[in-house]
């Protein structure tokens, strides 16, 4: 096995162990084990627990760059098919055996672990709101959003849901998600139909 192929197979493995188990949950020999692999082979790669959790942030906030990238370019200014994507990023891990958003699994955490992985934690946190905030900010502009207040407070609020939402779909159903996910919506107003609106709010 190839270093660089032996090192995102840890990375892949310890993500899948922290979404399922928490920070705290899982060791070197859970992964090392999995893989068949030496536990020296981890520590190569990972000389520390804190090195290996804040590589997988760093990756996972790399991740999320791209797939923001690859909407903007596919969709551009369609405001409402971005928030779409913003909201595909939690489901899709509701389809992973109940796994739970990485960001949410941080924050529930926070205060164990390291510092460096609190820093990390803390941007990509900021990292995925930031891009909430313009997604929401530009559906106001173009009049697909109504909503009351600075669009960063709402960005907050909805993501406080999402992660909510993500939580209790795993101790209940998928479709507990989803009735949050259009009651959103319905706070947005983007469940009207904007072909019928005019350029005054």
């Amino acid at each position: 096995m190839k270093d660089n192929d032996t090192k995102d197979k840890i990375l892949n493995h310890a993500a899948s162990l922290l979404q399922d188990r928490g920070y705290n949950g899982f060791s070197y020999t859970h992964i090392s084990e999995c893989l068949g692999i030496k536990n020296a082979a981890v520590h190569y790669h990972f000389p520390t627990k804190s090195d290996l959790g804040t590589a997988m942030i760093q990756r996972f906030r790399e991740q999320f760059k791209s797939w923001v990238a690859h909407l903007e370019t596919k969709y551009n200014q369609q405001a409402d098919k971005l928030l779409d994507g913003f909201i595909a990023i939690p489901r899709s891990y509701l389809n992973k055996e109940n796994l739970i958003c990485p960001l949410g699994v941080l924050e529930a955490s926070f205060n164990v672990l390291p510092s460096s992985m609190q820093k990390e934690t803390q941007g990509l946190g900021q990292d995925m709101r930031d891009w909430l905030t313009q997604i929401l900010e530009l559906g106001r502009q173009h009049h697909m959003f109504h909503f009351v207040g600075p669009a960063e407070d709402k960005a907050l609020l909805v993501s406080a849901a999402l992660q909510g939402a993500s939580f209790i779909a795993g101790t209940k159903s998928n479709e507990l998600f989803e009735t949050i996910v259009r009651q959103i919506k319905r706070d947005l107003a983007i469940h009207q139909d904007t072909s019928k609106r005019t350029t005054k709010d």
